[in-house]
């Protein structure tokens, strides 16, 4: 079976509310809320996140991420 994936591009910005029922991946910039509850949520290498956040699972493409990103995501339990 296919596992349905959800990418928000590069070039994409959201601001507001965010709901799935789908895996997603983030390229882009979203500010706002973000709830996929049973889902995963992985923040790409140009992704970036500022959001209240409501997931089975983050991933993080590790290549893109500084020390500080990391740090910063740990703090506010992203990580």
């Amino acid at each position: 079976m296919e596992k349905d994936i959800v990418n928000i591009g590069k070039s994409v910005v959201i601001k507001g509310e965010l709901n799935g029922s789908e895996d997603l991946t983030i390229e882009g910039h979203v500010e706002g809320t973000i709830q996929l509850r049973e889902h995963v949520l992985t923040i790409g290498p140009n992704g970036k996140i500022k959001a209240q956040v409501q997931t089975k699972a983050y991933e993080f493409d590790m290549t893109s991420i500084n020390s500080t990103q990391w740090m910063r995501a740990e703090r506010e339990g992203l990580a």
